[in-house]
């Protein structure tokens, strides 16, 4: 709860403070007296927009002041739009888990603000978050958000409790997933597209090259196969004569049997002197190289004689060999490079491929899940919307409005469309005239009965709301009388179970209330001075009797006033 607040040199206010009470407490005063300058100090706390021309005449500097009782329980409390982690961990910084927060705001002539929490420095986001979930401030500006589709959804959602919220976290977290995983998948598609057009081309590529069976340095060891087998015309006839001219019969016998005759004539001598010997040796050497020499020319012609069809083969060859370098960089060692390249594309791109299927699984099994989700959150949001309407129905009739008709209807998406919120649009129906069937509250609520629709539903959720202050800026306008009076006792109803802080004009709350502050204007000086009085009973009889017959006050007003104050 707030339990102190200050006003310094905001608009026509110098200064006031008050201490505030739990329960209800009121603020009235005549037009003009700067009542409204109330709900705006608490505004500019709740993180409200600060201009310049608030700043007042009698300094440089406008500053509000609160202190904020922290529940007794650590930490802060949720809310439907999320939870003050950054707060709590702030405050755990401090060391802060109950007790009281500081909260101060200033803004100067220039427009700039700073903002104080517990005495440091701190972003206005911080001061904001820090009084978000504890503090809600209702005024025109909610009379219109009570139209808004997704103000209705987070009201439904809570009043369902902590399964709809859990659901609801649950269903955010699993379509978050799934906006990412479709992001990746978009992403991975695009990234594939001009690989997958490639594939084809690079499969058929390395079944070209692996098809060739390369080794290293055959094209050279080929090119001068192809150098001796395209002489080999002149080679037979050459290698045919040398042959012949060692084995032709000249004399009864050809030069190789001459000289291995004459070999082993010579080695028969050798005994008999040692140049015989040497002699020996050397003719038997001449004699072995050249049958070794005869038996390798012989073998040369028998290859050629054997495969004369080997030079079109290694034609052929070489230029399957010549168009593979062309294709791949000049030579089989960039072959062999352009091989592992194809290789390793593929190998990756059958990576990313497997990764999106892996995705489309994952997504597959999200959507499954997330569609279950969704349809367990519809539930329990169809269950709580008969219960809520209930409510509300019973709190109109409890504030003047004799056969209200309220239903929540329930409107399905696609999951194309899904939001943070699910696939639900809620939209809240309204009648106030038997007969007539609820429409939606754009087309038949009134601004009164849009303040009685409000207050209905508060009080429908009073006990579904961690904040623990209620501030409420003349939700009784355009109400008297009768229904004046089931409205005091509403907020009355309300404030058993939080602070109520109520800008009012009607005596009938202002009499209902456990604090009442009275704000006047003096403009008899050089400037108006707005001052604050928390008024005992005595003066609230006067204040109240004002409220009830204005400047001209009788007897019998009075004791209404009186009666109205003693009113249980």
């Amino acid at each position: 709860m707030i339990s102190y607040l200050a006003i310094h040199n905001l608009a026509i206010v110098d200064a006031l403070e008050c201490e505030l009470e739990p329960g209800l407490n009121v603020f009235t005063g005549e037009t003009g007296a700067g009542k409204s300058l109330v709900v705006d100090a608490i505004a500019l706390l709740l993180g409200g927009r600060g201009q310049a021309d608030l700043v007042g005449s009698h300094g440089d500097v406008m500053r509000v002041e609160a202190t904020l009782e922290l529940p007794s329980r650590p930490g802060l409390p949720e809310h439907p739009a999320g939870g003050c982690l950054a707060v709590n961990s702030y405050l755990q910084e401090l060391g802060i888990e109950e007790g009281a927060l500081s909260l101060a705001r200033e803004i100067n002539r220039a427009g700039r603000s700073r903002t104080h929490l517990n005495g440091r420095l701190v972003p206005l986001s911080l001061l904001r978050d820090a009084l978000a979930p504890l503090v809600h401030l209702h005024g025109q500006q909610e009379h219109e958000a009570l139209l808004s589709p997704l103000f209705q959804l987070n009201a439904l959602d809570r009043f369902a409790g902590a399964d709809a919220l859990t659901e609801r976290d649950r269903g955010e977290a699993l379509r978050t997933a799934r906006i990412e995983m479709i992001g990746k998948i978009a992403s991975l598609s695009a990234n594939l597209g001009e690989r997958q057009s490639q594939e084809e081309l690079w499969r058929y590529e390395l079944e070209e090259i692996e098809k060739a069976s390369l080794r290293e340095g055959e094209d050279q060891t080929l090119e001068e196969e192809r150098v001796f087998l395209r002489a080999s015309s002149r080679i037979r006839s050459t290698l045919e004569a040398v042959a012949s001219f060692l084995t032709s019969d000249k004399a009864g016998s050809s030069l190789l049997d001459g000289l291995e005759r004459n070999a082993q004539a010579l080695q028969d001598l050798a005994g008999h002197s040692p140049a015989l010997t040497s002699l020996s040796e050397r003719l038997a050497g001449v004699s072995l190289e050249l049958g070794d020499f005869y038996w390798d020319l012989s073998g040369v012609l028998d290859r050629l004689e054997a495969n004369p069809g080997r030079l079109e083969q290694i034609e052929g060859r070489l230029d399957q060999l010549a168009r593979l370098k062309r294709k791949h960089g000049g030579s089989l060692a960039a072959v062999r490079a352009a091989r592992l390249g194809i290789q390793t594309a593929l190998s990756l791109l059958e990576a990313k491929q497997a990764e999106g299927r892996s995705l489309e699984g994952a997504l597959k099994e999200n959507e499954a899940t997330l569609t279950e989700s969704l349809g367990v959150l519809r539930a329990i949001r169809r269950e709580a919307a008969g219960r809520l309407a209930e409510r509300v129905e019973e709190s109109l009739g409890e504030l003047g409005i004799e056969h209200p008709v309220f239903r929540i209807e329930l409107e399905e998406f696609s999951l194309e469309n899904l939001r943070a919120e699910g696939l639900d649009r809620v939209e809240f129906l309204f009648s106030a005239n038997p007969g007539e069937p609820p429409r939606s509250l754009t087309k038949v609520a009134s601004g009164g009965e849009l303040s009685r629709l409000m207050l209905a539903a508060k009080a429908a959720l009073a006990d579904r709301y961690d904040a623990s202050t209620l501030v409420f800026d003349e939700i009784d306008a355009g109400i008297g009388g009768r229904v004046g009076e089931m409205l005091a006792a509403k907020l009355v109803e309300v404030s058993r179970s939080h602070q109520v802080i109520c800008i009012t004009h009607l005596p009938q709350i202002a009499a209902r209330a456990g604090a009442h502050f009275l704000l006047q204007k003096d403009a008899s000086g050089i400037s108006s001075h707005v001052s604050l009085q928390r008024l005992g009973e005595k003066e609230r009889v006067g204040e109240i009797s004002r409220m009830l017959g204005g400047s001209r006050i009788s007897e019998a007003v009075r004791q209404h006033a009186e009666e109205l104050l003693h009113t249980p």
